[in-house]
C-alpha cells in the first residue's frame, strides 16, 4: 500500500472504491420507483454493485443468467 509518504497502492485501491461508489449513487440518483435498470461492466466492478444493491432495501438484484439462454 505504500512506504514512508507514498500511497500509490492506496490512491489507486480508493480510486477504483470511489469511481463505483459514484456510478451506483449516480443510477440510484436517476431510478424512480418500479424502474428496471441494466448495468452492464466489466467482472471487475461485479463486487461493488452486487455488495451494493443486496445490501439497498430499495433494490433487488436479478441475475442475467436467469434470462438469458
Amino acid at each position: 500500500m505504500g512506504a514512508g509518504g507514498t500511497y500509490v497502492g492506496l490512491e489507486s485501491e480508493s480510486s477504483i472504491w470511489h469511481r463505483n461508489m459514484r456510478n451506483f449513487a449516480n443510477l440510484g440518483r436517476i431510478a424512480e420507483p418500479g424502474d428496471r435498470i441494466v448495468v452492464i461492466y466489466g467482472a471487475g466492478h461485479r463486487y461493488f454493485f452486487r455488495k451494493w444493491v443486496l445490501q439497498h432495501p430499495d433494490t433487488a438484484l436479478v441475475e442475467p443468467g436467469d434470462y438469458l439462454p
